[in-house]
């Protein structure tokens, strides 16, 4: 396939800083964190040789509008939403995840 991993750099991603405040409250990762980890399962996904992504969410009651959206959706892995969405209105920001499409 020959897709080139996306830099790093696309995936860092810190939140609002209420978005900050409320993980850290919540004792959850801090966003950058979860973007390191996107960036890795992506790349993983991407070195095996994947040609499709799907994109999940928690589907809870604190899912933003914009991220329930993307719930089942499969991407060519080169045009994957970025993770953590930087759009995500949620309250402790963006909990969405790839998982292999085959």
């Amino acid at each position: 396939m020959g897709f080139e991993v996306p830099p790093l750099s696309e995936f860092q991603w810190n939140g609002t800083e209420a978005q900050q405040r409320q993980r850290a409250e919540d004792g959850w990762e801090p966003l950058a964190k979860v973007g390191r980890q996107s960036w890795q399962t992506l790349r993983g996904y991407i070195e095996s040789g994947m040609a499709r992504v799907g994109i999940s969410d928690c589907n809870d009651p604190w899912v933003c509008p914009r991220c329930s959206a993307m719930r089942g959706k499969v991407y060519p892995i080169v045009d994957a939403p970025r993770l953590p969405l930087r759009e995500c209105e949620a309250e402790t920001g963006c909990r969405c995840w790839y998982r292999p499409a085959l």
